[in-house]
């Protein structure tokens, strides 16, 4: 289980640009997956999910949430 990122750009209007995970050709860009470290989860587990970023690094992570 995890997050995958990829970027949209609108370059101008009616322009855009994006890597979404999608059969095709692909980009110069890549989509990034960023794993939980959390382990395995059972089926049907709520999770909270949680992310943070600075100008050079991203940090995601879950969590199951707590009723």
């Amino acid at each position: 289980n995890g997050v995958v990122q990829w970027i949209h750009i609108d370059l101008t209007e009616g322009v855009t640009y994006e890597n979404a995970p999608a059969r095709g050709p692909n980009s110069s860009w890549a989509c990034l997956f960023y794993p939980f470290s959390c382990g395995p989860v059972p089926a049907g587990t709520a999770m909270r999910v949680h992310g943070a970023h600075s100008l050079i690094a991203m940090r995601i992570w879950a969590e199951p949430e707590h009723p």
